[in-house]
């Protein structure tokens, strides 16, 4: 019953690291029980959540997450579970309306959209904790352990897509560097590095500078880079880099 069909679940491989993943999830959670939004987000113990993706049917859910975010995770039951987890453990449960203790926060983020509870999965790496949480407007048919299988899929995603976004968050002349050494293994570390700088936008002096060698050296690196992968110039690799 809890079961995704494989064009579904291909459908979700593919979204992930784009914002699509969030309205995705939530329908093949929708599918399986009455879920109406979705919030997931990282953090690490006693400091506020680093959101990763959320999406609700209201169009609300940008708002409360702001809100969990800033306050209200404070006080979310969530916290004991994730405090019993040990380090590169896992955890699944469900948190009804009732057991929100706090008047403020039980009102915005569960009555007035009218949450009945909210499964919760997690994952407590190294250093921080993953949780993805689904909203529904009445209790799931089943226990968790029926549940378990569907949320470890949606937390293997979670984890692709939240490695995929901080890829995505560093210079991008170190993401087409490392591009290249796997595309073009022959180039050394040093032509390697002067080709990354200048496609990603740098001029000949910046390059240089970032890279504590002079102009004629870069020129000579960009050369000899050029004559080793048989081009006329850098900007043929782009097709290969991006």
């Amino acid at each position: 019953m809890y079961d995704l069909p494989p064009d579904r679940i291909a459908g979700l491989i593919d979204a992930i690291g784009g914002d699509s993943l969030a309205p995705r999830l939530l329908d093949a959670a929708s599918a399986l029980m009455p879920a109406v939004e979705i919030f997931a987000y990282a953090g690490r113990d006693g400091t506020p959540p680093r959101p990763l993706l959320s999406h609700g049917l209201d169009g609300q859910a940008q708002g409360r997450v702001r809100s969990f975010a800033s306050h209200f995770h404070i006080a979310d039951p969530l916290r004991d579970t994730r405090a019993r987890t040990p380090r590169g453990g896992s955890f699944a449960t469900r948190i009804a309306t009732s057991q929100i203790g706090r008047g403020d926060y039980r009102w915005q983020c569960f009555e007035r959209p009218g949450f009945a509870e909210k499964l919760c999965f997690g994952w407590r790496d190294g250093a921080e904790d993953y949780v993805l949480n689904f909203y529904l407007t009445a209790p799931a048919p089943a226990d968790m352990a029926a549940l378990n299988g569907f949320g470890s899929l949606c937390m293997g995603m979670l984890l692709r897509h939240a490695a995929t976004e901080q890829g995505r968050a560093r210079p991008l002349a170190d993401r087409l560097a490392d591009r290249m050494a796997m595309s073009h293994p022959t180039l050394t570390d040093r032509e390697r590095a002067v080709a990354a700088r200048l496609l990603a936008g740098r001029t000949a002096e910046q390059a240089a500078a970032e890279l504590g060698i002079s102009i004629n050296s870069l020129a000579t690196y960009r050369r000899r880079a050029c004559a080793r992968l048989g081009i006329a110039s850098l900007s043929e690799l782009l097709d290969d880099l991006l």
